[in-house]
């Protein structure tokens, strides 16, 4: 037995599981079960689950999930999964869009918590995905400009030593941080000032002349190992922000 409000309310909701039982098979036991279970299970304990299986299956972007994860579980971490709405995630997003986080990075974080739910529906702990429907923020087209000689002066003067020759080739090849992780020594060739991208994101050939202060930075550089920055840290982008 189930009780249900007003009489009309329990005619309505009637109707519905009739046709339910018929057309999807619906349960009452078993939907107050899967409630049961979706109450049971916190937010912050399946964001756990679904970063070791993104260490294991997407490697390569375990740290962008991981920060995508950072934020949410703050909004999200205590809540039950089975009580987040679409009207929770598009109160998180707009108190984000409040705080001055940019359209991008807000997006990042939308599509990781979506994924996190496809997951979770595949692991059984929830029936829905709440985020479907939930729009994309605009973002901007502007083209990123390079850096002026003063803002280049302020970056090396708060950078450690080791980091510089990194940098200083992201900034005169405007290879991005994971072509920087990838390359090799094998795709560079001082004799004629130019490097092939090992691993570019663009997926076609490119060949990149190498100016003056690149060509310096490379020929200064050790060759004992078969990346040109073997111990680039996990997280350089921090570096930025600091």
């Amino acid at each position: 037995m189930e009780k249900i409000g007003p009489k009309s309310l329990a005619r309505q909701v009637h109707e519905q599981r009739r046709v339910a039982v018929k057309v999807e098979g619906f349960c009452l036991t078993q939907a107050r079960e899967q409630q049961r279970r979706e109450q049971s299970v916190l937010f912050r304990d399946v964001a756990r689950r679904y970063l070791v299986w993104s260490q294991e299956n997407r490697p390569r972007s375990y740290t962008f999930r991981q920060t995508a994860l950072k934020h949410l579980m703050t909004t999200f971490g205590t809540k039950p999964l089975g009580d987040i709405t679409r009207t929770n995630m598009e109160a998180s997003q707009n108190q984000r869009r409040q705080d001055g986080v940019r359209p991008s990075t807000i997006n990042r974080e939308r599509s990781v918590l979506s994924h996190l739910f496809t997951k979770a529906q595949t692991w059984g702990l929830v029936q829905s995905t709440p985020g479907i429907g939930t729009d994309r923020l605009q973002e901007s087209n502007e083209r990123p400009r390079p850096l002026s000689q003063a803002e280049e002066a302020c970056l090396f003067a708060v950078i450690p030593t080791h980091s510089k020759p990194v940098v200083t080739l992201a900034l005169h090849t405007g290879l991005r941080l994971g072509e920087l992780r990838a390359q090799t020594w094998r795709d560079v060739d001082l004799a004629t000032s130019t490097l092939r991208v090992t691993q570019p994101k663009s997926k076609q050939h490119e060949v990149l002349p190498l100016n003056s202060t690149a060509f310096a930075m490379l020929a200064a550089l050790p060759q004992d190992d078969p990346w040109l920055f073997p111990r680039l840290p996990r997280k350089l982008s921090d570096l930025f922000i600091r």
